[in-house]
């Protein structure tokens, strides 16, 4: 469950919520140089049908990437079907575990040949490099 301070940190921030859309909106433009040109639905002229459609297509993109994640850690169809059927009953909820570990495999040397430019000042107070 979330702690308390993490329920707040969950409330919505109008503010925060557009600069970040902002911030990723140049980043974006910037990708696509002038191939295409993305505006913010609030910004542009469209029908309440285009609303729906792109909440749709949300959701199915969401959904798609829910069920990538399900596939990486290998709950199949079978499985899925399982768990559906356990949910007519009672709720179902998903606890998974990870354990990453670090192993010193190699230590390897090289030289890499790099153009540098010193150059010397002296000065009053000395050389500087």
């Amino acid at each position: 469950f979330p702690t308390t301070s993490r329920k707040m940190s969950l409330s919505y921030n109008g503010s925060r919520f557009h600069n970040q859309v902002s911030s990723a909106m140049t980043r974006i433009k910037q990708i696509l140089e002038n191939t295409r040109n993305p505006q913010l639905a609030e910004n542009v002229g469209h029908s309440w049908q285009d609303k729906y459609s792109l909440a749709d297509y949300l959701a199915n993109s969401a959904l798609r990437a829910i069920l990538d994640c399900l596939d990486l850690i290998e709950i199949d169809v079978t499985t899925s079907k399982k768990l559906k059927d356990w949910s007519k009953e009672k709720s179902v909820s998903l606890r998974l575990r990870g354990e990453e570990t670090c192993e010193f495999i190699k230590e390897t040397t090289r030289e890499v040949e790099t153009v540098t430019n010193v150059s010397e000042r002296s000065g009053i107070l000395g050389k500087s490099t």
